[in-house]
């Protein structure tokens, strides 16, 4: 037996071995055979063939787990399939109307209802909304931010120039003076010379001026403006800014105080960090982020008065000289352009009447249609402009008797023998008593006049 097979290496018997070689042959023969075919005997119902190693017949049974494929069937997006032959196997195009692939794109102007935005083209569209989107709150037309009233010092309807303490503690609408000794000051109203304002396209028409013109006892000189509701930004950042200079190197100083109110029992004010600025000659901007703290806890008074005060002192020094413009209090810890509270001048000036209103004349005139009291007075009813804030208990008043009159229905006129005093008040009306000697009789209407333009009458509802 010398003759190996080709491909086993079975050594298998030749014609010439002699008959008693035989059955020793095919015993090499037969081992041979049943080692090399040892890998296929086994294995169990579903399980099949695989190479175990590069070694020929060198097999291992294994579960049959790539499967038999009997035929692809194809939902949507996938389209093609079938059961035989050469099958295909494909996506569909994406649409407003089925699933399937798209595009991607870059571009950010394209009208393609089938592209798909890129991340590039997304972050190109966001660059475009914040560059658009950022001046709504940084140029000079958002209103709403600043909860500053009259931060423009736009509205003076108390006059435009006073002293301190005499006279109206208010100066400009919604600015009170803060004086605590036997000092004075003057508060005047100064109109910008065209092109000189601080912020170039803003241009506003007067500014504010604060000059100390006597020390006395003070130790502190300046103004304040009074936000409504000790709730305003409590417990937030917010930012004061303001544009000041002075007559020369001076230090101004910044302060907010939480003021709970007065009747009661309210939670005593909380005073806040005092913060300095050096204003020279030159407008200058300033800023400063605070942090008003909670009122959780806190008790307020029945008077309705509580609120938010920002106050803005002079260097208490004779003759110290601090001009104001642009006084501007928002949430958050960056300072945006300036804008007044409402935006439009006629909004500002309702704003300031919620607190106080004054009917002056710019010329004689007739004020109110009123009805003649027996013989000494007549009652005239005054429609005020905005609801204010609460119903006014008094009636400020100038001049003197003489320039305030009546004319009947007979056109006759008649002067007033003492001021006009008040009789009563809602939040949107006030009730005025012209007092006189004529005999008008009870009922007939007549008209009330201002006789001089040095006659007003004026409501305040201030905090």
């Amino acid at each position: 037996m010398s003759n190996p097979t080709s491909n086993f290496g079975w050594q298998m018997p030749t014609p010439v071995d002699l008959v008693t070689d035989l059955p020793a042959d095919f015993e090499v023969f037969g081992q041979a055979v049943d080692s090399s075919l040892a890998d296929l005997k086994g294995g169990t119902t579903g399980q099949i063939l695989s190479k175990a190693t590069n070694t020929d017949m060198d097999f291992v049974w294994i579960a049959n787990d790539q499967g038999d494929i009997t035929g692809i069937t194809a939902t949507s997006p996938l389209t093609g399939g079938g059961t035989s032959g050469a099958v295909t196997v494909g996506i569909q195009s994406a649409s407003t109307s089925q699933s399937g692939a798209v595009q991607l794109s870059d571009s950010t102007s394209t009208t393609s209802s089938v592209l798909a935005a890129t991340p590039t083209a997304v972050k190109s569209a966001y660059d475009l909304a914040a560059s658009a989107y950022a001046p709504a709150f940084t140029n000079n037309f958002y209103a709403g931010k600043n909860k500053i009233i009259n931060g423009d010092f736009g509205i003076w309807q108390r006059g435009t120039t006073f002293t301190s303490p005499a006279g109206s503690t208010f100066t400009a609408d919604r600015y009170d003076v803060i004086q605590n000794g036997t000092g004075t000051s003057t508060i005047s109203q100064q109109a910008f010379t065209l092109g000189t304002a601080p912020v170039a396209g803003y241009e506003s028409t007067y500014f504010l001026r604060h000059q100390v013109t006597a020390v006395g006892t003070s130790t502190v000189n300046g103004i304040e403006q009074r936000i409504e509701s000790v709730r305003s930004f409590a417990g937030q950042n917010i930012t004061v800014s303001f544009w000041a200079k002075a007559d020369t190197a001076r230090t101004i100083t910044l302060r907010i105080d939480q003021f709970f109110g007065s009747g009661g029992s309210p939670s005593a004010t909380v005073v806040g960090t005092a913060y300095t600025f050096n204003a020279t000659t030159s407008w200058t901007r300033f800023s400063q982020t605070i942090a008003l703290p909670s009122i959780s806890g806190k008790t307020l008074g029945t008077n309705f008065n509580d609120a938010v005060y920002i106050k803005i002192y002079n260097a208490n020094t004779l003759n110290s000289q601090m001009d104001l413009w642009g006084v501007q209090v928002e949430a958050g810890s960056v300072a945006t352009a300036f804008q007044t509270a409402t935006g439009t001048i006629q909004g500002e000036l309702a704003l300031c009447q919620r607190y106080y209103y004054r009917n002056f004349p710019a010329a004689v005139r007739t004020v109110a249609i009123g009805a003649g009291f027996g013989i000494t007075a007549v009652v005239a009813n005054f429609r005020l402009p905005v609801t204010m804030r609460i119903q006014p208990t008094a009636l400020e008043q100038s001049g003197t008797s003489t320039d305030y009159g009546i004319t009947d229905g007979g056109g006759t006129s008649y002067t007033c023998n003492a001021v006009p005093s008040f009789v009563n008040s809602t939040n949107n009306e006030a009730t005025v008593n012209f007092p006189f000697s004529a005999v008008i009789s009870g009922g007939a209407a007549v008209q009330t006049r201002f006789i001089t333009t040095s006659a007003y009458l004026g409501w305040s509802a201030e905090l």
